[in-house]
């Protein structure tokens, strides 16, 4: 672009030929067509946007290209104005224009002054609302990623939790089988028992022992269910957090989406009617330099 610009120069210092003219006319054109080109950028990332980081880096990319072409266009509308002040001087200089046609020039100059004004606010529009939608999708992704670290470390919690369970379980039963060998034991010793004192006295020792055993296998028991109940409830709260948290995920998601289609409608609203604007202002150049 910036090679091009020192034969326009000179193309535009000889301003009564029609090669100088179609030069002249071809600027406002360019600068149009970069506009043109930057909403439908700016339509196709709103069409291609996806939720994967990949995708979002690659839109950012063509927005930020769209970008640089949309300041390379105004550069050469600036080079364009340029070199049509000198034309004026040179031209004022030699008098080969008439006063009428010299403030004719100077109008011009002052439309394409007015008309680099609105292209770079535009310019300034979009730049800052790129730096806007960069830094929302940070923040947003920096939220997900956290939200995505506290839930991966309550599903492992609660991984945790039910393994805990299962192994209670498995002490209980084992509790269970002790009790049913003691009562079998107590049983088998009944049998073997001859005479009664040997019965009375060892049926005694045996059943305090038995008893004593049951009572802290009860015990044991009774404590264990009391953990196994805890553990449920403890489970059932972390299942009702995390349906919680999934439930509150997908509003954030959906508020979000929805407030990024608002954003981009009116944002691709103004975007357009700036567009038409600068197309009209350089559609009535060009009719007035083709006048000319």
């Amino acid at each position: 672009m910036m090679d091009s610009y020192k034969p326009q120069t000179s193309r535009i210092q000889h301003a009564a030929d029609s090669g100088m003219r179609h030069q002249q006319e071809d600027e406002p054109a360019r600068a149009s067509e970069g506009l043109r080109f930057l909403l439908r950028e700016q339509e196709n990332l709103r069409r291609s946007k996806k939720p994967d980081s990949g995708g979002q880096h690659k839109d950012t990319d063509m927005l930020l290209r769209a970008l640089v072409e949309a300041e390379i266009d105004g550069m050469a509308v600036a080079n364009q104005l340029t070199a049509l002040k000198e034309t004026i001087d040179n031209l004022s200089t030699e008098k080969r224009l008439s006063k009428l046609h010299s403030a004719s020039l100077g109008r011009q100059q002052e439309l394409l002054l007015e008309k680099i004004g609105m292209f770079e606010n535009t310019n300034r529009s979009l730049r800052d609302l790129l730096r806007e939608w960069s830094e929302y999708e940070v923040r947003e992704r920096r939220e997900w990623l956290v939200w995505s670290a506290e839930n991966e470390a309550l599903r492992k919690k609660l991984a945790d939790r039910e393994t805990q369970n299962i192994r209670l379980f498995a002490k209980l039963t084992n509790k269970e089988k002790e009790a049913s060998k003691l009562a079998e034991h107590l049983d088998f010793e009944k049998d073997n028992v001859k005479t009664t004192e040997e019965l009375s006295r060892v049926l005694k020792s045996t059943r305090s022992h038995l008893e004593s055993q049951l009572e802290r296998a009860e015990a044991q028991k009774t404590q264990l269910t009391a953990q196994i109940q805890e553990m449920q409830q403890s489970h059932e709260q972390k299942q009702e957090e995390l349906c919680a948290l999934q439930a509150e995920l997908q509003t954030l998601r959906q508020q979000r989406e929805e407030k990024e289609q608002k954003q981009e409608q009116e944002e691709l609203v103004v975007v357009v009617q700036r567009a038409q604007r600068a197309e009209e202002s350089a559609r009535q150049l060009m009719q007035k330099l083709q006048e000319k």
